[in-house]
C-alpha cells in the first residue's frame, strides 16, 4: 500500500510530524512497535514553550503545575525561585504520548501499533518499509524512532553516537505514601536538580504520590552510573529512614544524544526528528520541546515535497534550515553554555547565589521566554551589577 508519508515511532516528534502531515492533506501511516499507551523513560516535564506547540491539554491526566525549581550545588548549597504562575507541567509519558497520538489520529493519521519496523529500503522511486506484520511504501519516511533509530541506520545517516556527543541516564518511578513524600521534598510545586557531579546531575520530579528520580551525564565521563544512582537515592533520602530502592515501581536506562552538534538529519526521502536527530538540550537533557518542534518542521517540509513531487536530498535540505531558524542554532549555543558551566560549576552557582536575578532569568530560559543566547547576553550585560554584588558580599 502506498502512503505519502510513513512515520516510525509514536513519541512527541512522531505524533506531531504525523499530525502536521495529515493536516496538510497527506496520507500518513504511523508505525509503533509497542502497544499504546506505552511506558517511556522521561521526567515528563513539559515546558511552556512546548505547551504552546501542543495547544490545549484538555483531557490529559494526570498533570501537575510546577512554579519553579530548586537547584543544589556540588557542595549541597541550594538556590530556589518560585514564580506566581506555572512555568511547566509534569506528567507521565504514556498518557502524554497517547494524547498526542490521538490528536494525530483525529487529523486522519492511520495508526499501527504492535508493529515493529525491521527494514527500510530507500529506493529511487519510493521508500519500502518492512515490518513484523507487512510491507508498505511511501514517498517520504520520517524517523521518529528515538536515539537508537533504525531509520537513521538504514538510511546510512548514522551508525552510532559518539561517547563525547551523548549522555546516559537511569530513571525510576518511586511510589510512596504522602507522609514520606512530604519528608523528602519541601514543596511539591517545585522540581529539584542536584548538580553533585561534574559530569551531569540528578533530579526529582514530584507527581502526586510518585517521584520521578534519575541521574545522568555525558557517557565519556561516567564511570559507574548504577552506583551513582544508588548513591543519589541514599543522598536524597536523608534521614527519612526508608529504603527508596524498595519502592521503585519502574526503572530503566536511556541513551540521550546531546544537541548542538552538526549531524546528518536528512537524505533522499528521509527526515529524522526528535532524539533520532539528536535534538536535545545539552545542559539539562530536555527533549520534548525539540521533539515537537522538529516534528512540525519535518511535517511541513514533507508536505511541501509531496506537493512539488520532489523528495530529493536537495529539496529536503529545507528541513535543516527550518530547524536552525526555530531552535537548532540556539542548541549550538546551548552546547557552548553547557561545556563552560560544567567546567566551572562552583563558580556558576556562586554567581547565581550572589545575584538571584540570574537564576530567575535562567528558569525563564527553560520556560521559553529566553533563548540560551539571549540569556548569556543578558548575563553579560548585567555583569557590572553582579560584580558589585560580589564585592559587597566579600565585604
Amino acid at each position: 500500500m502506498m502512503y505519502d508519508v510513513i512515520v516510525v515511532g509514536s513519541g512527541p516528534s512522531g505524533s506531531m510530524a504525523a499530525k502536521t502531515c495529515a493536516d496538510n492533506g497527506l496520507k500518513v501511516l504511523l508505525l509503533e512497535k509497542e502497544s499504546l499507551p506505552r511506558y517511556k523513560t522521561c521526567g515528563g516535564a513539559v515546558s511552556k514553550k512546548a505547551l504552546d506547540l501542543i495547544g490545549s491539554l484538555e483531557g490529559l491526566e494526570p498533570k501537575y503545575d510546577i512554579f519553579g525549581a530548586r537547584m543544589f550545588t556540588p557542595s549541597l548549597d541550594s538556590l530556589e525561585h518560585k514564580f506566581k504562575d506555572p512555568v511547566t507541567i509534569l506528567t507521565f509519558r504514556d498518557p502524554l504520548d497517547n494524547f498526542l497520538v490521538q490528536n494525530a489520529k483525529a487529523s486522519g493519521t492511520e495508526i499501527h501499533e504492535n508493529e515493529k519496523v525491521e527494514k527500510v529500503d530507500i529506493r529511487e522511486e519510493c521508500v519500502e518499509v518492512k515490518t513484523t506484520k507487512g510491507s508498505y511504501s511511501a514517498k517520504v519516511i520520517i524517523g521518529a524512532d528515538g536515539a537508537t533509530s533504525l531509520v537513521a541506520k538504514e538510511a546510512k545517516l548514522r551508525k552510532r553516537w559518539k561517547k563525547s556527543e551523548s549522555a546516559i541516564c537511569i530513571e525510576a518511578e518511586i511510589e510512596l505514601e504522602y507522609h514520606y513524600i512530604e519528608k523528602l521534598i519541601e514543596d511539591e510545586k517545585l522540581i529539584y536538580f542536584y548538580f553533585i557531579e561534574d559530569w551531569g546531575y540528578g533530579w526529582i520530579f514530584p507527581k502526586g504520590n510518585v517521584l520521578s528520580v534519575g541521574i545522568g551525564g555525558m557517557r565519556e565521563r561516567i564511570q559507574n552510573l548504577s552506583n551513582s544512582f544508588s548513591n543519589f537515592l541514599n543522598l536524597i533520602s536523608n534521614d527519612v529512614q526508608i529504603d527508596l530502592e524498595e519502592h521503585i515501581v519502574k526503572k530503566s536506562g536511556h541513551l540521550i544524544p546531546a544537541g548542538g552538534f552538526d549531524r546528518d538529519i536528512f537524505t533522499d526521502r528521509v527526515l529524522l526528528v526528535g532524539d533520532a536527530a539528536g535534538f536535545v538540550d545539552p545542559f539539562l537533557g530536555e527533549g520534548i520541546y525539540y521533539a515537537l518542534a522538529s516534528g512540525i518542521k519535518a511535517g511541513e517540509v514533507a508536505a511541501q515535497s509531496i506537493k512539488r513531487e520532489d523528495q530529493s536530498k536537495e529539496f529536503l535540505s529545507q528541513y535543516r534550515k527550518k530547524c536552525d531558524e526555530m531552535f537548532n542554532s540556539d542548541l549550538k549555543f546551548a552546547l557552548k553554555f553547557a561545556k563552560t558551566v560544567y567546567k566551572h560549576l562552583d563558580f556558576f552557582f556562586y554567581l547565581l547565589k550572589v545575584d538571584p536575578y540570574l537564576y530567575e532569568m535562567y528558569l525563564l530560559t527553560g520556560k521559553g521566554d529566553y533563548s540560551y543566547k539571549e540569556y548569556t547576553q543578558l548575563a553579560l550585560k548585567r555583569m557590572p551589577t553582579t560584580l558589585l554584588k560580589i564585592l559587597r558580599n566579600a565585604w
